[in-house]
């Protein structure tokens, strides 16, 4: 279980997270939607401390992150963040092989690359195992990336616009993937995303964000009945939802 509890945080005096409590439960995907300067990344960084919260604190697991040393953070998340990896001369099994490692100094096994080589082939992606990581287009560049967060197989999988650079299909598959895996292992996923519908596809719970404040969340199914999502994007949406089908369109 994640839990955070009253967490602020501020740069120069701006309020960027404001009095955020949020608990998450192992065997569902979360989305965080919302428009852009929501807060959103900077919440997703909060969770494996590459920020300092103001107040409040996070517990992973009933332990709270302030007593878990940042090298100890990948025993718990797996996180993919907007950014591409910097200039990696590596091919594409060492990419994800060098995820599952506890530090830059450990010698990969055997064991470490079969699970590679299994994980890429669950995705379909295994024509890409000896290619040059740098020589990949960008969709191919953040498929590997995921490929490599699901390997180190962590309790808590945080993923920052997981879609951002893939095509329609691959969109669908890999969130697809990533929903099937979450559950097979019962694991917490937490993920921003814009596609409102991929977010009602692919999730099981929506968070709505706007300006650093959590505005509703809930299931997927009553938060776009229950809430007026024109008011999250101040923009004059129609939104109807039939069982597992929705329609979203500007007015």
């Amino acid at each position: 279980m994640l839990k955070i509890n009253n967490v602020s945080y501020s740069v120069k005096g701006k309020s960027i997270l404001k009095n955020i409590d949020l608990e998450f439960k192992n065997g569902f995907v979360y989305s965080i939607v919302g428009p852009n300067g929501a807060g959103k990344t900077t919440l997703l960084k909060s969770l494996i401390k590459l920020i300092e919260p103001d107040f409040g604190d996070i517990f992973i697991a009933n332990k709270s992150l302030k007593t878990i040393k940042q090298r100890e953070i990948v025993k718990y998340v797996a996180f993919l963040g907007q950014e591409h990896l910097s200039k990696q001369p590596l091919n594409v099994l060492d990419v994800i092989v060098m995820g599952m490692l506890s530090d830059i100094t450990s010698t990969p096994s055997t064991k470490h690359y079969e699970k590679a080589i299994k994980i890429i082939k669950m995705l379909g992606l295994e024509y890409l195992a000896n290619k040059d990581f740098d020589k990949l287009s960008g969709g191919e560049k953040k498929l590997i990336l995921i490929a490599r967060a699901v390997a180190q197989n962590p309790p808590i999988l945080i993923l920052d616009e997981p879609t951002n650079h893939l095509d329609f299909k691959n969109k669908h598959h890999i969130l697809r993937f990533i929903t099937d895996f979450t559950k097979s292992n019962n694991m917490i996923c937490i993920m921003t995303i814009h596609e409102l519908e991929f977010a009602f596809y692919y999730s099981d719970f929506i968070i709505l964000m706007k300006d650093g404040k959590i505005v509703a969340f809930k299931d997927k199914h009553s938060i776009f009945k229950e809430y007026d999502i024109s008011n999250l994007y101040d923009l004059n949406i129609t939104i109807k939802v039939i069982d597992d089908f929705i329609c979203i369109k500007p007015k």
